[in-house]
């Protein structure tokens, strides 16, 4: 939203790349629900994550080692045991334009699978820096609502009955002002939230948009802080490690990811 001011902008940018389209559109069922003036002339393939659209995903098992899933598409059939190297729902529909991509391109079941099974990932996307049966640690760069539901959802899945202690860091003021009450609601899949200062050096700051309007709407413990040297104090003083902690701030995030672990790591030992 601080690249197109409205959201009408934003819908509208999409609808222009999606007309330079002249075959083929792979695209999310929920997004065409947000569209207006798709293109009668293509031929329009949605997925979803269990639904009932041309492509989808089912049977998924999500845990700490990744994802599992078997993947369905009208017309083709189905590629059963799928591995992705990353737990989550979202990641698994992620995984399904990219399968049927490459199934439209002559790419092979097998090296399918086993892409997936190697993938890498991409930095701080669910990076796993501390995993123990007593403290586990992930480091995330989600900046959307949507996508703080999504890591902490699977954050949920993965560790179940587990506390999770999330720290974040809002990323723009003009994101903030649209989304609020949108963050406070994703926030609230945690236990504990802290929430620090909007730090952006893209944007002037905005009278009156700061953390405390996410604190307003939040449905869970939360306490506001002024930096991230406040976390790592407050971090420093609890009388054991957070069961499962989540940092999601802007980047450049490593230092600050380096610094939490050591304090981790010093309470563990």
């Amino acid at each position: 939203m601080d690249t197109y001011s409205t959201e009408d902008r934003y819908f509208q940018a999409f609808n222009e790349f999606i007309a330079l389209t002249k075959d083929k559109l792979i695209i999310n069922s929920y997004s065409v629900k947000q569209l207006n003036d798709l293109p009668g002339n293509i031929n329009c393939i949605t997925y979803t994550v269990d639904g009932d659209d041309i492509v989808t995903a089912k049977n998924i098992h999500i845990s700490s080692e990744g994802s599992r899933f078997d993947y369905y598409r009208n017309g083709y059939g189905v590629i059963e045991g799928l591995k992705f190297s990353f737990p989550g729902r979202h990641c698994v529909e992620g995984c399904l334009p990219a399968i049927t991509v490459a199934l439209d391109l002559g790419v092979s079941a097998a090296r399918i699978a086993a892409a997936l099974a190697t993938f890498p990932g991409i930095h701080r996307r669910y990076d796993v820096h501390l995993d123990t049966p007593t403290a586990v640690y992930i480091d995330n760069n989600a900046h959307h609502p949507v996508q703080v539901s999504s890591i902490l959802s699977t954050v949920r899945e993965v560790y179940p009955g587990r506390e999770i202690v999330a720290v974040f860091e809002p990323f723009h003021w003009t994101q903030l002002r649209h989304h609020a009450s949108g963050f406070a609601k994703s926030l609230s899949l945690a236990d504990m939230v802290y929430l620090l200062p909007v730090t952006s050096s893209r944007e002037v700051p905005l009278p009156g948009i700061g953390s405390h309007l996410i604190r307003t709407d939040i449905g869970t413990r939360c306490e506001l802080l002024s930096s991230r040297d406040e976390f790592i104090r407050v971090l420093s003083e609890m009388p054991k490690c957070p069961d499962v902690l989540v940092s999601i701030v802007d980047g450049p995030a490593s230092c600050f990811a380096k610094s939490i672990k050591l304090c981790l790591l010093s309470k563990y030992n």
